[in-house]
């Protein structure tokens, strides 16, 4: 596919299979929010964010993004919007939501979920993660430099 067939066109698919038939460093810009873990189902079969495990559903976003770096231009640039919630269910109901994490008068039901779900520290795997396969630092940076970027980013509470 060249790239002058895409230019003003949105593509609507399933986004490993689309950024395939892409030319390597043909975009800019890539501004994404995949589905979050376990939060809805939108009904298609073999989507994201219903995988059986956090680790498989990482996975899969890092398969993704191997492709979008490929697509990426060397100059180009990547935001990805990926946050978790509270609670919720996979029909989108996100209402469970509770207001006051921090009292000790939760129920153990409620106690439960936080731990199944926002202390997975999804983004933050994925983020170190990505890190680890190379993909948001520069390829000419040594280990020590590595280190340093990935210490910086806890340090600013970007991890």
């Amino acid at each position: 596919m060249k790239i002058e067939e895409l230019k003003n066109k949105i593509i609507c698919g399933d986004a490993l299979t689309e950024l395939k038939k892409l030319p390597d460093e043909c975009i800019d810009l890539v501004i994404t929010s995949p589905p979050y873990f376990n939060l809805r189902d939108y009904g298609i079969e073999g989507q994201t964010g219903l995988e059986k495990t956090y680790q498989k559903y990482i996975a899969k976003l890092i398969a993704v993004f191997d492709e979008v770096k490929r697509v990426l231009k060397k100059e180009g640039t990547c935001f990805v919007n990926l946050g978790d919630s509270y609670n919720g269910n996979k029909k989108g109901n996100t209402s469970n939501k509770w207001e006051n994490v921090n009292t000790k008068s939760f129920k153990k039901q409620k106690a439960k979920d936080i731990s199944e779900k926002s202390l997975m520290m999804i983004p933050e795997r994925f983020a170190i993660e990505m890190i680890n396969n190379d993909w948001q630092l520069r390829e000419d940076l040594t280990k020590e430099e590595r280190e340093y970027v990935l210490t910086e980013l806890v340090k600013r509470d970007i991890l």
